[in-house]
């Protein structure tokens, strides 16, 4: 295959991946809009989930601060001559110890999905950013390689092969890294979206 030819090649190729690239940019590279369409909901489910949780809890530890017990009190009350009582703390008791110990056995799976849909939404908005950031450089190195593809052909300046191949070689590891990505954005958004349908938000 002649120098012309690919040339001629690169420049399609590498137009393409421009052309994709910028469709992709306009998908996955809004940082507004794009960020509340995509996790709409996700908010009201954790706070959802943190309701459940306290009121749970609260019903659980309910019975323990009702009744706590009472201790005398070393001060002699001298307006009857007889020692008074007062309510001890039950936090850090044995009752107290236990009534954790059961609501967290019994709510493991809520306290779970809490987390789960938690680092979810961090790690969907951490790789929609990283996302967007090599979007914009997969872009602009396109651009790049397409003006020194040009001047290759227009000019009459040959590029080396191993140029040639410098330029596919960075081109094609920005295209794996973006759709790596895409792939664990859409990992963690399907994660986020069980879990909304399961605490029935959508």
């Amino acid at each position: 295959m002649t120098h012309p030819t690919i040339v001629e090649l690169l420049l399609s190729i590498h137009g393409s991946v421009l052309v994709t690239s910028i469709a992709a940019f306009y998908l996955y590279g809004d940082r507004t809009d794009g960020f509340t369409g995509s996790l709409k909901g996700t908010t009201e489910v954790l706070t959802e989930i943190r309701r459940r949780i306290c009121s749970e809890l609260g019903l659980k530890l309910e019975p323990v601060f009702a009744s706590p017990g009472s201790v005398p009190s070393p001060v002699l009350n001298t307006s009857g001559g007889t020692y008074v009582e007062y309510p001890i703390n039950p936090v850090g008791s044995e009752l107290y110890r236990e009534a954790i110990r059961n609501y967290l056995e019994e709510q493991h799976v809520l306290l779970r999905d809490y987390v789960r849909l938690y680092k979810c939404r961090n790690a969907w908005c951490f790789w929609s950013s990283v996302l967007a950031i090599l979007l914009v450089v997969l872009i602009g190195w396109q651009l790049t390689v397409l003006g020194a593809l040009a001047c290759d052909k227009m000019l009459a300046f040959d590029l080396p092969e191993w140029a040639l191949g410098g330029l596919c070689t960075v081109s094609a590891v920005g295209v794996l890294c973006s759709l790596l990505c895409v792939t664990c954005r859409q990992c963690h958004y399907h994660t986020i979206t069980n879990l909304r349908v399961q605490y029935g938000d959508l």
